[in-house]
């Protein structure tokens, strides 16, 4: 099942970890408007970047068919482990919204340097991603699409408990008297080409990174294994 899953990992490595210009280009506003001490800044960088991951997120979610018949249309495996591959792809898929919102709070409690948080938020993420791999795959026999599965619903606990942090923080008191910024074109354009432009640097980084993985599943299991190692 290694290589099932790294095959199918080849596409969400352009669309997921492409979008990690998220945590990029929340990270740095962020701790801009740390600097300058303006909290409404900051609340409304979460916000405005948040809104923007769902948005992009929920995109991924209606084009998901064309980009599985695409991508894997691209890829070379057997019919077996493309077969499963697929079974990954259509569990893991529907963990878009929440990794994208989640790249938004890792990049904004970076730029407000809270380590500790982002220690939490990975440990549960990892952990919960561990449990439920082995209840899905192991205990039920889900196999490929439980490890699918099992990773999409760990970034929606991861998710659940980043809103929790920032509902303990008092943070979500303070939205009503932000909320007509929210949607200031002006402020809206700005956030959209900072991550635009970090868009196409990561494209390039994750295609080039894929072509590799691609070609590894050529090579054979062993070849592709220590590709991961």
């Amino acid at each position: 099942m290694v290589q099932d899953v790294s095959l199918a990992t080849v596409l969400f490595n352009i669309l997921y970890r492409t979008f990690k210009l998220l945590r990029l280009g929340t990270t740095g506003p962020t701790a801009q408007a740390v600097g300058r001490s303006d909290q409404d800044a900051v609340l409304l960088t979460l916000l405005r970047n948040s809104l923007i991951a769902l948005v992009m997120g929920l995109l991924i979610l209606l084009l998901q068919h064309p980009l599985r018949e695409g991508g894997f249309a691209l890829l070379s495996a057997t019919p077996s482990v493309k077969a499963a591959g697929l079974d990954y792809y259509n569990a893991r898929i529907w963990g878009a919204p929440a990794v994208l919102i989640n790249f938004v709070m890792i990049g904004w409690f970076a730029g407000r340097e809270q380590g500790g948080k982002l220690l939490i938020l990975s440990a549960v993420a990892n952990g919960s991603n561990i449990f439920l791999d082995y209840l899905l795959i192991v205990y039920w026999g889900w196999q490929s699409f439980g490890a699918g599965a099992a990773t999409a619903a760990s970034q929606y606990l991861m998710l659940l408990l980043g809103l929790v942090l920032i509902f303990l923080e008092g943070w979500w008191a303070k939205i009503p008297t932000v909320t007509s910024s929210i949607f200031n074109i002006d402020e809206l354009k700005s956030a959209t080409k900072l991550n635009g432009d970090l868009f196409v640097a990561r494209l390039a980084w994750a295609a080039t990174l894929s072509l590799f993985t691609n070609i590894s599943s050529t090579l054979g299991i062993l070849v592709q294994r220590g590709r991961n190692a």
